[in-house]
């Protein structure tokens, strides 16, 4: 009967120690200084159909890298640390082929991202902006 109760005591303190790490079920709040960033990306004037942008902190910013999802050209991303970042975006398109030199027959796909923008993008972010776009232009 004690190992019983022993048992059911570990679970509940267990129980105990896990909801206070949790929370009250919201999402953390950053512990640096954050803002929400949203627009338009697009590479030579057409939107991008689907891709991600990632905000690294640069030298001298504090924070964590966030990531944005984009949609038909638009984005947003929260949590994105104030201060100076590269912006790091990636997109790809399928081509058309089928490469057959794996396992399984597979689409190839390509990254539609000039090479001047895959090392990143500088920019600075003080605040919540709305309008942050991202005008990319082919290599010439």
């Amino acid at each position: 009967m004690r190992c019983l109760a022993t048992k059911r005591s570990r679970v509940i303190s267990a129980v105990l120690l896990l909801t206070t790490f949790i929370g009250c079920g919201g999402a953390m709040a950053p512990t640096f200084p954050s803002a929400k960033v949203g627009g338009m990306v697009t590479l030579d004037g057409t939107p991008i159909a689907e891709g991600t942008l990632q905000f690294i902190p640069g030298e001298g910013s504090k924070g964590q890298t966030a990531s944005g999802q984009i949609r038909d050209g638009k984005y947003s991303a929260e949590n994105v640390p104030t201060g100076k970042l590269k912006v790091l975006p990636n997109a790809v398109k399928k081509t058309g082929k089928v490469l057959t030199g794996y396992s399984q027959p597979e689409e190839e796909v390509i990254n539609i991202i000039p090479a001047k923008y895959q090392v990143g993008i500088d920019v600075e972010v003080t605040a919540d902006n709305p309008s942050l776009n991202f005008e990319l232009k082919s290599d010439e």
